[in-house]
């Protein structure tokens, strides 16, 4: 395990504590930072609201922190850097959300589920969209 696991899987420790008091993320009934509910195929990442590379790039290393961090399922964490691809303003607005959330250092869900709600909603219709745009190019192509 490299450097940077061993970093996020403590970052990954110690927000949780914050964010999920109840312990086990798979075994209760718990939710991302996207909203997505952790379970097998849903494991528990570290997304760097600035990446890592940036920070490293700018000598900010030391800025890779709870403070810059979201606990998202790895499946929302894929599906949020698909996102970040084609439409920047949505990535965006969900770090935005991150950084409040994580701000807060307590249980989340309740006071941002309709916040998260409305930015699943908009991710559903982004992806969808570039999914038929991607379409579209094939078959002109």
């Amino acid at each position: 395990m490299g450097n940077d696991s061993k970093h996020n899987k403590k970052i990954l420790n110690e927000l949780s504590k914050y964010f999920y008091p109840e312990g086990n993320l798979l075994k209760n009934k718990c939710y991302d930072f996207m909203g997505a509910e952790f379970d097998e195929y849903n494991t528990p990442t570290v997304h760097h609201i600035v990446r890592a590379s940036t920070l490293r790039e700018k000598n900010e290393s030391d800025k890779v922190t709870l403070d810059n961090a979201a606990i998202l399922g790895n499946i929302s964490h894929e599906i949020l850097h698909d996102i970040e691809k084609f439409d920047k303003c949505l990535y965006d607005e969900w770090n935005d959300m991150f950084s409040r959330i994580n701000a807060s250092r307590r249980p989340f869900y309740d006071e941002f589920s309709e916040e998260i709600s409305v930015l699943k909603e908009k991710s559903r219709k982004a992806l969808a969209e570039n999914e038929s745009r991607k379409s579209s190019k094939r078959k002109d192509s």
